[in-house]
């Protein structure tokens, strides 16, 4: 029996097993409701889902703006509407920075309700045939090309430039990945905290790039990335005095609306607008202070290519999934995420889930 595309999908939410967050709580439920308000929608099957540090920020309502829980989604096709260039058993992943209606991504089922061109712009196909982990690196690699590319518009190129990225984080080691990539001298990696600098090593990403303590990263670097969880005072400090003369000061970790840097600079604002401002640091240099925020079109289809051809970028990959866990772990996880620095990327395996709502597709 024919079904109603809408009803379809809001039946298959309506019974798919999800973890929400409302208001900073975290809840297991049954299932979600759906109104696709009269726009198109898409259905992904979520196979595979990164938890992502700003999923624990919104769990704990240190981010600001637009949702994004649960969006490193590495997922198949369920239904599409007509003029997506995207087809029932296509596999897929989203950039979570365009606006529409959208469910929790921690669920089975995965639906986004816009207008076409939005939902355009939000899905991208990955060349697959079958699931793949590796994929769900998609999304944050493409927010770490971004910034990457952010600090070549600065200065031209990043070819032979040295590179230093504060934070050995996920981020900040996926910002070293793209400077390589970008034909950046090998980055050093530097971390305030010696446990996550040994961690990195200990996992062996010292084969890649140059891992060390904040205190080692003696030198002037052309291009300095704050990839750690927040953009704080001292920190843009500690860069000033390791940027070159005329070189970026990339701003990529977190920030807060009406954050000022020096009691002058509005950080939150140059971040999110993404502009570049000219700064004169205490110890004499002038330096281009660089904000970068979410993902272009180039970027995405950029670590989609990577991912997909690049044996090292498949390691790291690897190298930084810590644990492949089941749902029913999830929210334990995002708690523990809240007050403790976890290092490297937990992946959910929607599996359980799937095998409890297994949705083959819609007859329109």
């Amino acid at each position: 029996m024919k079904m109603d595309h809408t009803s379809f999908i809001a039946d298959t939410l309506g019974r798919s097993p999800a973890l929400v967050l409302k208001d900073g709580s975290l809840n297991y439920v049954s299932g979600q409701v759906w109104e696709a308000n009269g726009h198109p929608t898409i259905l992904i099957r979520i196979h595979y889902l990164g938890i992502c540090r700003s999923d624990a920020k919104e769990v704990t309502m240190e981010r600001k703006g637009l949702s994004h829980f649960g969006h490193e989604i590495m997922g198949e096709v369920v239904f599409a509407p007509h003029g997506l260039g995207i087809a029932i058993g296509d596999f897929v992943g989203i950039d979570p920075n365009i606006p529409v209606q959208r469910s929790s991504g921690y669920c089975g089922y995965f639906a986004m309700s816009a207008d076409h061109i939005a939902l355009r712009k939000a899905v991208y196909k990955l060349p697959l045939s079958r699931p793949d982990p590796d994929f769900i690196f998609v999304e944050p690699l493409a927010c770490s090309h971004h910034a990457v590319t952010r600090a070549s518009e600065v200065l031209g190129e990043l070819q032979g430039k040295d590179v230093l990225v504060i934070g050995a984080g996920v981020a900040g080691i996926l910002i070293a990945l793209s400077c390589v990539e970008s034909g950046s001298r090998t980055p050093k990696i530097a971390n305030r905290g010696h446990e996550r600098a040994r961690w990195a090593r200990d996992i062996g990403l010292g084969a890649y790039f140059d891992i060390v303590s904040i205190e080692e990263c003696a030198g002037k670097f052309d291009a300095v990335f704050i990839a750690t969880s927040f953009v704080f005072d001292d920190l843009i400090d500690l860069a000033g005095d390791c940027v070159t003369p005329n070189g970026a000061l990339v701003l990529y970790g977190g920030t807060h609306p009406g954050q000022c840097y020096a009691q002058s600079v509005d950080i939150d604002a140059l971040r999110r607008t993404e502009g570049v401002r000219p700064h004169h640091f205490a110890n004499g240099i002038s330096a281009f202070l660089v904000g970068t925020y979410g993902i272009e079109c180039q970027n995405y289809r950029a670590s989609i290519d990577l991912v997909h051809r690049s044996s090292h970028a498949k390691q790291i990959a690897r190298k930084l999934t810590q644990e492949i866990l089941p749902p029913s772990l999830a929210a334990q996880h995002l708690t523990l995420m809240s007050y403790t620095p976890l290092p490297g990327k937990a992946v959910i395996d929607m599996t359980p889930w799937l095998d409890a709502t297994r949705i083959e597709g819609v007859m329109v």
